[in-house]
């Protein structure tokens, strides 16, 4: 059969069980399987819809840049220490 999931920050997983959701897993129990002993950054961007609008530029940049730094600390040890 099918198990409908999701994986959401503790502000949402907070909600779902005081409305009867069961939690599976935890991202430190994710973590750990996988191996993982240092704290992951889970970082999201916010934007104003009127401002997005207004500016299109500004965000397409702030994306391809983001987009970079994902690649490069994909690909250097290095970079997650400076």
């Amino acid at each position: 059969g099918e198990l409908p999931a999701a994986m959401n920050f503790w502000h949402y997983t907070a909600r779902l069980s005081a409305a009867g959701m069961k939690e599976l897993i935890t991202m430190p129990q994710i973590l750990a399987g996988l191996g993982i002993e240092d704290e992951l950054p889970l970082v999201g961007w916010v934007f104003r819809e009127r401002w997005a609008q207004v500016n299109p530029a500004a965000i397409a940049g702030f994306l391809r840049a983001s987009t970079a730094a994902k690649a490069l600390l994909r690909e250097s040890d290095a970079a997650w220490e400076a």
